[in-house]
């Protein structure tokens, strides 16, 4: 079995990555700022999913938590970067500073590390696939659905964020791809989440968690001869 690892497995979009991947033939090493928060998976999938505590922003920790699954499970066969906060709606200058600073330590700078550290696994063997939980945000500057008032979401922050792990992307991935590890960058729409029940619009008109799930076991299942760098999709009203 390929041992493959999602960060921020507890909710959302990783929670549904965790039970989907657990059922297609992989050991899975969940990773959560809180080990405790994955009781319920640990629990539905004994001796397949394996619970991590794990603050990606702090570098020391992520190093400790890599090595450590390197040495119970021998290799990364897969990473995919899934852990990322959202935590304001404001105009860029009126933005609370430290929501600034935690959205780019969480979104960019734990993406970086964690890559950096299952990388070095992959480098070692030439094989491995990462896979970047990005966003549209990642391409486009305005993302997301209307606010409360009708105004456009004020992403600044997270979308500087989206935007780094993109060009992190289309340079550490290109250096790895000699190496036999191919890093591919997913950028969702609007997708069925906590994050967009203010959006007044139709939870089934948006992205399902379980359609990404279903993409990315695509992608992993490709031979060598093609390589998905980067994917944007949306749902049909957000076409720009």
């Amino acid at each position: 079995m390929k041992t493959m690892v999602i960060t921020g497995s507890a909710k959302g979009l990783g929670k549904t990555l965790t039970e989907y991947f657990a059922k297609q033939n992989y050991i899975i090493c969940a990773l959560d700022k809180s080990a405790d928060d994955l009781d319920g998976i640990v629990n539905a999938y004994p001796g397949i999913v394996f619970p991590y505590s794990c603050d990606i922003s702090n570098v020391q920790q992520v190093k400790d938590v890599f090595t450590g699954i390197i040495q119970e499970h021998k290799q990364i066969d897969v990473l995919i970067n899934n852990a990322g906060i959202f935590q304001q709606d404001k105009k860029f200058p009126e933005s609370d500073y430290a929501c600034i600073e935690a959205t780019i330590d969480v979104n960019l700078k734990g993406t970086m590390f964690c890559t950096y550290a299952a990388a070095e696994d992959m480098v070692k063997r030439e094989d491995g696939k990462i896979i970047n939980i990005v966003s549209r945000a990642g391409i486009v500057g305005n993302a997301s659905g209307p606010a409360k008032k009708g105004d456009p979401m004020r992403l600044g922050d997270y979308i500087a964020s989206k935007h780094g792990v993109m060009g992190f992307a289309h340079a550490f991935g290109r250096e790895l791809l000699p190496r036999g590890v191919y890093m591919t960058s997913l950028c969702p729409g609007g997708m069925n989440s906590s994050m967009s029940v203010d959006w007044g619009i139709p939870p089934e008109d948006l992205i399902q968690p379980e359609q990404i799930a279903e993409l990315i076991n695509f992608i992993l299942k490709q031979k060598k001869n093609i390589l998905f760098k980067n994917m944007l999709f949306i749902p049909p009203h957000e076409w720009h």
